[in-house]
C-alpha cells in the first residue's frame, strides 16, 4: 500500500470538506446570536455573509489545488521510478 496521497483521496476531501461545513452551519449560527440579530435584514449583514462565503470558497480552492498538485507530483515521481528501474530478464 502506497503512503502517498491518491487523486481519489484528494477528490473525496474536496467533496467532503464543504459538505461537513454545510452540516455544521446550524451550530455556527447558534453561537452568534448577537451578530445574527444585529445584521439580520440589512445590507451590512448580507455583505458580511457573502464575504465570509467568498473567503471560505477561496480557502477550499487553494487547499484543493495544493492537494491536487501534491498528488500529481507524487504520481509522476512513482511513474518515473518505475520506468527508470532496471527490467529483469
Amino acid at each position: 500500500m502506497s503512503r502517498t496521497l491518491s487523486t481519489r483521496t484528494a477528490a473525496r476531501a474536496l467533496v467532503l470538506g464543504p459538505c461537513l461545513w454545510l452540516i455544521s452551519q446550524g451550530a455556527a449560527r447558534a453561537q452568534c446570536a448577537m451578530c445574527n440579530t444585529a445584521a439580520r435584514g440589512s445590507a451590512v449583514g448580507w455583505s458580511l455573509s457573502v464575504s465570509v462565503l467568498f473567503m471560505l470558497a477561496a480557502l477550499f480552492l487553494i487547499v484543493g489545488w495544493l492537494v491536487l498538485l501534491i498528488a500529481r507530483t507524487a504520481r509522476a515521481g512513482r511513474s518515473r521510478e518505475q520506468s527508470a528501474a532496471p527490467k529483469a530478464t
